[in-house]
């Protein structure tokens, strides 16, 4: 399924799904959004119950959505330590 080396996949922002899946993390928020959206709308399918489809739905929208926000944050984070406290070039 992935065709990626393993050591070039860990290095990209992914997000994992309680089902295994993998979604990688993409910079435009409205494309991003349509893809956390479209996942967890497969997971309601697997439910006949239309109220535990749509917490089902809800749940993987948020595990999805927290990871994403933890991983902008520590990325926000680690720019900002970067920035601060870059080594000046010497001329």
């Amino acid at each position: 399924m992935n065709k990626m080396p393993k050591h070039t996949r860990s290095q990209l922002p992914i997000l994992a799904c309680e089902c295994g899946a993998e979604l990688l993390v993409l910079p435009d928020i409205t494309e991003m959004y349509r893809a956390i959206t479209s996942h967890a709308e497969k997971h309601q399918l697997t439910e006949l119950d239309p109220h535990k489809a749509e917490a089902i739905s809800k749940r993987i929208q948020n595990l999805l959505l927290d990871q994403l926000r933890e991983k902008t944050r520590s990325r926000e984070l680690h720019e900002s330590v970067s920035k601060r406290f870059k080594s000046p070039r010497l001329p």
